[in-house]
């Protein structure tokens, strides 16, 4: 599905789209691939490391941290962690639109005191 609409649409037919995210393992330097939530910002994905609300961080996001380079929908691209707060707030505010779970894994995140769910850009490289 990601191909056949080159990735520009979030929502098709009541479905969040997802697309293969291909990481180099943080700890392993192998190839690690994983399905993500992304929307576009302009022309950047952004993916937000949500791990369903879990306390913790998936897998992924440490693959990134250690190793930005990355293939997304099969395109290469540098993964940067949004740190700035007003960047981070409006990005999560359209994950929201695009996915409502992103508010509820937000909102048990700030119930419990636990992480702040990180989000990226990908930049083509």
């Amino acid at each position: 599905m990601y191909r056949i609409i080159n990735g520009r649409y979030p929502v098709v037919m009541g479905m969040v789209l997802n697309a293969p995210l291909l990481t180099t393992g943080a700890k392993t330097g192998k190839p690690r691939l994983v399905h993500v939530v992304y929307f576009h910002d302009g022309t950047d994905p952004i993916v937000v490391a949500s791990y369903g609300g879990e306390p913790k961080n998936p897998q992924w996001y440490y693959n990134l941290k250690a190793h930005p380079e990355c293939q997304f929908g099969g395109e290469d691209f540098i993964a940067t962690e949004i740190t700035d707060p007003d960047e981070y707030a409006r990005l999560y505010a359209l994950a929201e639109r695009v996915y409502s779970g992103f508010r509820d894994y937000r909102v048990m995140m700030a119930a419990t005191g636990g992480r702040r769910i990180p989000v990226f850009r990908l930049s083509r490289r």
